[in-house]
């Protein structure tokens, strides 16, 4: 449905363009409407307001999630990355031995956090994507045996080549984070404040 923006700030639909009231204050309701000069002045001026509402929305830059097709892109993704997993001696084991669920919550996350539909959060809450991953031993060599399989999975996807360059910054970021296995990073807060018997504590 098109729609334009009215003085008033409000939005009305196409076929308004011929109704209302013109600047020199003659009404649609006369007897034959506006006047033929004031008819087109109105519509030339109501056009124009909505022509502007028009490019306001064209402006909006769309989402990662749109600019790489939406839902097929990290279906594909995930089931690369996957594919690569169930082979590595390192991941392997940290996984179930059916692995389905874990690629379906990877690609509804990677949708939600890339602009798309929030299917993940409806299903299972809030990412906390440290906290659920801190039943795992994840350390530099975990850390990196993940990013391999995922920079292929990227690198394979077809995305522009700023896309892939975006999402590797976002997956590198991302797996450092989830690391565990190592004393934390200057600057860098456990998850877990210590207590007096922890290191740290």
């Amino acid at each position: 449905v098109l729609t334009f923006l009215q003085n008033d700030g409000r939005t009305g639909g196409f076929e308004d363009l011929c109704k209302g009231t013109c600047h020199e204050g003659h009404s649609n309701d006369l007897p034959g409407g506006l006047p033929d000069a004031c008819g087109r002045r109105e519509r030339r001026r109501r056009g124009q307001n909505w022509a502007m509402a028009s490019s306001a929305r064209d402006a909006i830059p769309a989402s990662v999630y749109q600019q790489l097709g939406g839902t097929d892109f990290f279906d594909a993704l995930a089931a690369r990355f996957y594919e690569g997993v169930e082979g590595d001696p390192v991941l392997r084991p940290l996984y179930p031995e059916d692995m389905t669920d874990a690629e379906t919550n990877l690609r509804d996350f990677l949708i939600q956090y890339w602009g798309g539909p929030d299917n993940y959060s409806r299903r299972r809450g809030h990412p906390m994507l440290r906290a659920r991953h801190l039943p795992f031993t994840i350390g530099r060599r975990e850390r990196d045996a993940w990013m391999r399989h995922m920079g292929a999975a990227v690198r394979d996807s077809g995305a522009p080549a700023h896309l892939v360059e975006e999402l590797l910054g976002y997956f590198e970021r991302a797996a450092t984070h989830l690391m565990n296995a190592e004393p934390p990073r200057p600057g860098h807060l456990p998850i877990v404040p210590g207590t007096p018997e922890l290191p740290g504590g």
